[in-house]
This record gives C-alpha cells, sequence and structure tokens, in this order.
C-alpha cells in the first residue's frame, strides 16, 4: 500500500531545533516511528513535511519517500501556509504515485487531507494528536477543522483516551484507541545504579491529555 502522511513540521525528527524556537515534537516523533515500521511491513510511505536549510528537496530512504515544502516563519502563519503548501504538493504527488490511502496527523493537516480525500476520492486516515481546549482563541478555526475531519474521515485513531472521550462525545464516526508505543531500537543497555529505588522522570505539558495520572497509577503498580 503506498501512504500520504500529512501534518508532519520535520523530517527527521530534531532537525529543526537550531532554526525554529518551536522544533517538532509529538506529531513528528509518531510519523517517524511508524513510518520506518509500516515500510518493515511493505509498505511504501510518502511524507511531505518542512524544508530548512541545507536539506534536500526530495529525499527517498528504501519505501520512505520525504518531500519538503516552504512556509512563512512566523509564530502566527508557519502553520497554516506549511499545510497549504503541503496541500498543493499533495495534488500532484496523489496522482503521480497512485497513492493509496492519505493518513493527517494533527488538526490543520487533518483540514487539508479531509479536502484532498475528497477531491481525489483517496480514504482519509486522522490521528488528531490532541483537542482544541488548550488553544485559546484559535480554538474557533480548529473547532471547525475538527468537525469537517471527522465528517471526512473513515477511521479517527487517537492515542489518548481523554481525547477520544473528549473528541466522540455526542458523535457517531468509526474510530479506535491506539496508543503511543515504544520502540526498542531506541532503548539503551541500562547502566549499573548504586540505588535501589527506581526514579523516573516526566517530560511534557501538565495537561490531562498526556496520561500523567494514568502514568503515576502505572508505576504504583510496579513491584
Amino acid at each position: 500500500m503506498k501512504i500520504l502522511m500529512l501534518g508532519c513540521k520535520e523530517y527527521p525528527f530534531g532537525v529543526s531545533s537550531k532554526y525554529d524556537k518551536k522544533a517538532g515534537g509529538g506529531i513528528e516523533v509518531h510519523v517517524e516511528k511508524l513510518a520506518k515500521y509500516l515500510s518493515k511491513r511493505g509498505h511504501e510511505v510518502f511524507i511531505i513535511t518542512r524544508r530548512f536549510p541545507e536539506q534536500q528537496e526530495e529525499e527517498t530512504k528504501g519505501p520512505i519517500h520525504v518531500y519538503r515544502t516552504r512556509f512563512v516563519y512566523n509564530r502566527y502563519l508557519r502553520t497554516i501556509t506549511f499545510n497549504f503548501s503541503a496541500f498543493l504538493r499533495a495534488i500532484p504527488l496523489i496522482k503521480k504515485h497512485r497513492i493509496d490511502l492519505i493518513h493527517s496527523h494533527g488538526l490543520v493537516g487533518s483540514f487539508f487531507g479531509s479536502v484532498l480525500s475528497l477531491l481525489t476520492g483517496k480514504p482519509l486516515v486522522m490521528t488528531p494528536h490532541g483537542t482544541v481546549d488548550e488553544w485559546g482563541l484559535f480554538r474557533i478555526p480548529l473547532k471547525l477543522f475538527e468537525w469537517f475531519s471527522l465528517r471526512t474521515a473513515k477511521k479517527v485513531i487517537f492515542i489518548s483516551e481523554f481525547a477520544r472521550r473528549r473528541m466522540s462525545r455526542g458523535r457517531a464516526f468509526s474510530h479506535v484507541l491506539l496508543s503511543n508505543a515504544i520502540d526498542f531500537d531506541d532503548i539503551q543497555k541500562p547502566r549499573r545504579r548504586s540505588w535501589s529505588r527506581i526514579r523516573f522522570g516526566f517530560i511534557g505539558r501538565l495537561e490531562k491529555i498526556k496520561g500523567i495520572d494514568i502514568l503515576v497509577e502505572a508505576f504504583k503498580r510496579l513491584p
């Protein structure tokens, strides 16, 4: 299957850190790992992302194809201009490579993915990666993007139970809960330690959608 990924702000993860104060995060890690394991299962993955200095416009690594687009570097315009640019890039790409499935990430990427799905007839799978509750004034357009995307997507993949409950309340659409996993290739051999108690650290926003309450409860069950 040929799968087009939308909404990923950088590839590989971390490349934007010296150019962008708001560098890539969860979506970018998610897409990179998903592409890695989908390709191992025999699928071809096409990723449209932002282009940063010293990066090629197009790059192919085996069955993973990366296309980089320009965007307006501005706090309020970078997200919408990147996703619009990706939308324009995707139209000929879908036809040229005969894409089978569009997988959008985030609400802005999913809005443009929905339009692409309607224009091309390609099915859309959507992963929201969050809710609109914490976005202030941006909630108004994001709510419209959410409504439109949920009506268009053939399947919605939630990565947290909180987001699933919040976005499916009073709505009927096909969805599944599939939380983020751990890539065992990233795990290093543990060092010897001199203490008996295990110490954990959490890095992330203190919001319910991050599931910190679940993490604390899980730690309590460890021997």
